[in-house]
């Protein structure tokens, strides 16, 4: 082939026979070099080269070539650092030993760490497992229940790849706090308050940092206990309650001790005592309000009050009396109101010129009064007003006759029920006798001033003993109906009456039917009679003026006695 021709040269790769060669690249005629990539690293490759004209024709292939990469060389870098905790918290670990451990345990290579606390391992084989193990030094190391310090640490299994032969690895070194008991002694005294000293029997109990009950106990005579905390350091505080008959209680307003929470306390290795823990209990004293004003009694009170009655209010305690006074209303108004106070200012009477006759009164204490503590009557209060209403007359006074109107009134109708309770029981035996009442019987009759008729009465002469309008008619007529029995009485009365009426016209009819001539007779001598009668008239009013008046009397009683004339009575 002509190197004018020359066009370039075909690189094969990795056959074992001719048939197996692949392209692999081209290069140019005057290239002396060809790079391949993504080879696998320690591996024995093999190529054949052939030319190719600038008309595209080849050459033979070539003899066989051998090639082999290199091997890798994987790396790890480790760095160890001190925890947070402990004198070198956060520091490298300087000095300390590394230690390569293959997956079987094995330790493969040992490395000191240097000031920055690295440390680098080589030549790890690609998909190999490892692990490191860290050493602090010994001025630092500690030993689990023996002492304090860090403690040797191993770290995580990882595996070897040439995907990255550079791999690195932090490591923390822990520290070792070597667990310390810490005591502490509460001690529970008063604060304020009736009591001085310890407290006996208060319940102390331990809190953690989250208020979580640790440890409860109870104090002793000096108010003093102990408490052993075995994990330091700890962090908590108390709660500290009172003996149950010493403690008070705001919200039900009792007296006594209240309760306490403390601040918080701490306590580490380097403080494992802290001596004596004082907490104080707070007194509440309950002071109760001063009470209110109330009033205790009032009179008078109800119906027919006398008009000349005093008021009289008594009070629960002793009260400002000015205030009182000023707020003292009645209506309607009393006039000649004078205010009178009792040693102690809680009991008041008022005297006055006298009430209205039935007249309703009300009398009110307004806000405004108060207690010599400076109380008033309470919200709501009802107490502060009442009415009374007063007698129609001055009830039981002398009516300058000797007694009372009310009396003589009573007096009065009680007779005219006697009358007519005697008048009944005669006319009842009358005529359960069958007898017949002449004119004389009447005459006499008449000497009981009643007959159980009405009319017996004369007007003029009740007039004459009894002004009744000097009574009114309402108070008459309010004692009738206070006596029910008598006016039953009246209203059989009047039936009777009645009935003796219709039975006199009856007998009287009958009567003329049977006697008419009889009737005419004696009413011609009843003409004689008075006619001769005109005549002496002048002597008689003359000579018995006393026996004109006695016969004006007895008028109602002969006419009623006519009318009942020749009346018979049924047994």
């Amino acid at each position: 082939m002509d190197s004018g021709d020359l066009a370039g040269f075909e690189i094969y790769m990795n056959g074992s026979i001719a048939d197996d060669f692949e392209f692999a690249g081209f290069a140019g005629p005057s290239e002396r070099s060809f790079v391949l990539s993504g080879l696998a690293w320690g591996t024995t490759y093999l190529f054949r080269i052939r030319s190719v004209d600038t008309s595209g024709n080849p050459s033979n292939l070539s003899g066989t070539l051998e090639a082999r990469t290199a091997s890798v060389q994987i790396s790890l870098g480790v760095k160890a650092v001190y925890t947070d905790e402990g004198p070198l918290a956060g520091l490298p670990v300087f000095n300390g030993t590394a230690s390569l451990i293959s997956f079987n345990g094995t330790v493969i290579a040992t490395a000191r760490l240097n000031s920055e606390g690295w440390t680098y391992f080589q030549g790890l084989e690609a998909d190999e497992y490892y692990t490191v193990h860290i050493t602090p030094p010994p001025h630092v190391m500690g030993e689990e229940n023996v002492t304090d310090g860090y403690l040797p640490v191993l770290g995580p299994v990882m595996q070897a790849s040439v995907d990255d032969p550079e791999m690195e690895l932090s490591i923390v070194v822990p520290y070792y706090f070597l667990p310390r008991v810490g005591t502490i002694e509460v001690e529970v005294v008063f604060g304020n308050g009736p009591r001085q000293g310890g407290v006996f029997e208060a319940i102390v109990i331990l809190l953690d940092e989250s208020d979580v009950p640790v440890e409860q106990k109870t104090t002793d005579a000096d108010g003093k206990v102990s408490f052993t905390i075995s994990d330091l350091p700890f962090r908590g505080r108390f709660d500290v309650i009172p003996p149950e008959e010493l403690k008070g209680d705001p919200e039900q307003n009792t007296s006594g001790y209240l309760p306490i929470r403390t601040n918080f306390f701490e306590m580490d290795r380097s403080r494992t005592d802290l001596g004596v823990f004082t907490v104080e209990l707070n007194y509440f004293s309950y002071t109760p309000p001063p009470p209110d004003l109330y009033i205790v009694s009032c009179t008078p009170k109800g119906n027919d009050v006398p008009l000349d009655a005093d008021i009289i209010i008594r009070f629960d305690q002793p009260v400002n009396t000015d205030s009182v006074e000023s707020h003292f209303r009645i209506y309607p108004a009393l006039p000649g109101m004078s205010f009178s106070w009792d040693e102690y200012g809680t009991n008041l009477t008022i005297s006055h010129d006298g009430f209205l006759p039935d007249m309703n009164y009300t009398v009110v204490i307004e806000e405004g009064a108060y207690s010599m503590i400076g109380t008033g009557f309470p919200p709501g209060y009802a107490s502060n007003t009442w009415s009374f209403h007063t007698a129609r007359e001055e009830t039981g006074k002398d009516n300058g006759k000797g007694l009372s109107r009310e009396v003589i009134w009573a007096l009065i109708i009680g007779s005219l029920v006697l009358l007519i309770i005697v008048a009944l029981f005669i006319w009842n035996s009358s005529r359960r006798e069958g007898e017949e009442l002449d004119e004389e019987d009447m005459y006499a009759l008449s000497d009981t001033e009643f007959d159980g008729d009405m009319d017996y009465f004369d007007e003029e002469e009740l007039e004459g003993e009894f002004d009744t309008d000097e009574y009114p008619d309402d108070l008459v007529e309010d004692l009738v109906e206070e006596m029910p029995l008598e006016e039953e009485l009246i209203e059989e009365e009047e039936e009777i009456e009645e009935d003796m009426e219709e039975e006199l016209i009856e007998e009287e009819e009958e009567f003329e039917e049977e006697e008419p001539e009889a009737e005419e007779e004696p009413r011609e001598e009843e003409k004689e009679e008075m006619a001769e009668g005109e005549g002496g008239s002048e002597d008689v009013d003359e000579e018995l003026p006393e026996e004109e008046e006695e016969e004006a009397q007895k008028k109602p009683v002969k006419r009623h006695a006519k009318r009942n004339k020749g009346k018979k009575r049924n047994p």
